[in-house]
């Protein structure tokens, strides 16, 4: 910077790092996980480490009704309310 001179803008370029288990989409944290059959009708419950290390438990709920992917390609989806990124 120099006196009388209008000082020039600092530009910082952000790129997500891709993470081997999270895809981002907007604020939301996307997860694939392919379920056997059984998991499908008899319910199914896993652990997930999320990003700041804690353990987060995804599960079915009792009488939840999982559906195959559709023709259009359109799959089941669970929501975990609260645990993407902030926005």
């Amino acid at each position: 910077e120099k006196p009388n001179m209008e000082a020039g803008d600092m530009v910082f370029v952000v790129q997500e790092k891709e993470h081997d288990l999270f895809k981002r989409k907007g604020a939301d944290l996307l997860i694939t996980k392919k379920l056997n059959l059984n998991e499908a009708l008899c319910g199914y419950e896993w652990m997930i480490t999320h990003l700041d290390g804690r353990q987060i438990a995804v599960k079915s709920t009792p009488g939840e009704i999982i559906k195959p992917e559709s023709s259009v390609g359109k799959p089941f989806v669970k929501i975990i309310p609260g645990e993407g990124m902030p926005s």
